[in-house]
């Protein structure tokens, strides 16, 4: 998953893990 969050902001992994 760490591939998936690379290309996208810090703010929306949160929002989508949480």
């Amino acid at each position: 998953m760490e591939e998936e969050f690379a290309s996208v902001p810090l703010d929306d992994i949160e929002e989508e893990a949480w």
